[in-house]
């Protein structure tokens, strides 16, 4: 089975998503997908890597959760 990169993964998201990547336990990039693709040195920086993990994080403690719970985490 081959390898998926972040671009690929990012490119089956819509733009209102909102991302959340993380390098080694750092994050690399959180906030909405648009701003990350066309904005952002850092996602020149990381679409090629492949991703190890993808999943959805949801902080239940904020008083918008219901809005933020399809918060992605992309670990490569």
């Amino acid at each position: 089975m081959g390898k998926i990169t972040v671009e690929q993964i990012l490119n089956l998201m819509d733009n209102p998503d909102t991302i959340l990547i993380e390098e080694n336990g750092q994050t690399i990039f959180a906030g909405y997908l648009a701003t990350f693709q066309h904005h952002s040195a850092e996602y020149e920086a990381v679409k090629d890597k492949p991703v190890k993990h993808v999943g959805i994080k949801a902080d239940i403690s904020h008083k918008r959760w219901k809005e933020l719970v399809n918060l992605f985490v992309v670990l490569f």
